[in-house]
């Protein structure tokens, strides 16, 4: 929930299909409402009983509107886990998040394999991603290509978010950028390459008659005897049609409604700032020196409190807006 403002600025940003959280920190008591991003489905695993931990991924509409979801049984042990079966007609396939204690035992890390190998047998196309929590592993990277830098920024960094997939070339042009907050985890950006029908975008459009003087008037002009000349009523009729219909045209605007913006207090001065934060991260990326992560946390902070300030800011104007409609 700490994070939530500039997680939503992530996401409005990057418009991704997918978003995995593992730690979310969500429990029960937390409806589905205060952490809904507009144009996305939240499926969620909650540590219940005690504070951290617990999965979650947002699901983009257009997917949802595609293909049938179906959580799956996640018993893992000690591990906080959560799987989505999606599927239509033509194809299927199977995300995972993953959250390991760092205290979880041996026996928890056998039956979350166990678990993974049984969905990867039923499955053709499995996507896992989260925090695995195992620092002291060194992972093959002439097999796994894709693990070559660390995904925790502190003192001691370390790969502890990965993305494992049944088959690599599902995956694409992965990336790590800054991370949300002050958080000391990257974000792993990936292509996720996974084929299916788009469903069809649909915009409203709204025919507007701006000047009915000049239609009047364009109308009263015309010599009807030149154009009604047929001897069929019925084609007499189409060709009326047909006149009427090009000078209404001409004085109509056609007016095509957008949707706004999902967080409209992002204004252009805070995605200059976005912008240069993430240039900062890409500044620490090249260097990796001490004082390029310091300043990059230190503006960091500076971005996420300008984003709080102004939804504060756009919070306040609409609850001292007399105009009842605009509620």
């Amino acid at each position: 929930m700490a994070k939530y403002v500039d997680f939503s600025v992530l996401v409005q940003t990057l418009k991704p299909t997918f978003i995995m959280l593992s730690e979310s920190w969500l429990s029960p008591a937390i409806p589905d409402t205060l952490v809904a991003i507009n144009g996305y489905t939240l499926f969620r695993n909650d540590r219940d009983g005690r504070r951290g931990g617990g999965v979650g991924i947002f699901v983009a509409d257009l997917i949802c509107s595609s293909f049938t979801i179906n959580i799956l049984s996640s018993e893992v042990g000690n591990n906080e886990a959560l799987f989505l079966k999606s599927s239509n007609s033509s194809i299927s396939f199977v995300l995972g998040c993953i959250y390991r204690l760092p205290d979880s035992a041996i026996g928890d890390v056998r039956k979350l394999f166990t678990f993974v190998s049984k969905i990867a047998d039923s499955c053709d196309r499995l996507i896992i991603a989260g925090d695995f929590n195992l620092p002291d592993i060194t992972w093959p990277l002439d097999h796994i290509s894709n693990f070559d830098a660390p995904s925790q920024t502190n003192q001691t960094p370390s790969t502890l978010d990965l993305i494992i997939t049944s088959d690599d070339k599902l995956l694409a042009n992965l990336d790590y950028l800054d991370p949300v907050g002050k958080s000391d985890h990257v974000v792993l950006k990936v292509e996720v390459q996974i084929c299916f029908e788009r469903g069809r975008r649909i915009t409203s459009t709204c025919r507007v008659i701006t000047n009915y003087e000049l239609l009047n008037r364009d109308l009263f002009n015309i010599d009807w005897s030149t154009i009604l000349v047929e001897p069929s009523v019925e084609d007499n009729w189409t060709r009326f049609k047909k006149q009427l219909n090009s000078v209404v045209t001409k004085h109509t605007v056609s007016v095509v409604r957008k949707q706004s913006s999902n967080k409209p207090w992002i204004t252009k001065q805070i995605l200059k700032l976005i912008r240069k934060k993430r240039a900062l991260w890409r500044c620490y990326k090249r260097t990796s020196s001490e004082s390029d992560y310091k300043a990059h946390r230190v503006f960091s902070s500076k971005v996420s409190a300008t984003i709080r300030d102004a939804r504060c800011n756009y919070e306040k104007r609409i609850a001292a807006f007399k105009d009842v409609k605009c509620f």
